[in-house]
């Protein structure tokens, strides 16, 4: 299974892919993204697929949702944060 993980917090990243790799061995992390725009770069890119998106809400550059309003993303994505304050997050 091919594994993108989009989050911009190097820590939490790290944690991820600890835990995936640690946890599930039929994974392969394909990608590593940051932002908004680098995640649409890589996604449009071919030969760039991943079944399974771990995805940070809040990203360098902007929220998550931002990726669904410029593109069709497939595979499925799992939402991931370490956000721990409540927030206005305006998804329509």
């Amino acid at each position: 299974m091919n594994v993108l993980i989009v989050e911009d917090e190097m820590m939490a990243q790290k944690s991820l892919t600890r835990l995936l790799t640690t946890n599930f061995t039929d994974i392969d992390i394909v990608g590593y993204t940051n932002s908004v725009k680098g995640t649409v770069t890589w996604l449009n890119t071919p030969g760039n697929y991943a079944d399974v998106i771990f995805m940070d809400v809040e990203l360098a550059d902007g929220v998550c949702f931002e990726i669904f309003r410029q593109m069709e993303v497939k595979g499925k994505v799992i939402m991931t944060t370490a956000l721990n304050e409540e927030k206005n997050v305006k998804m329509a």
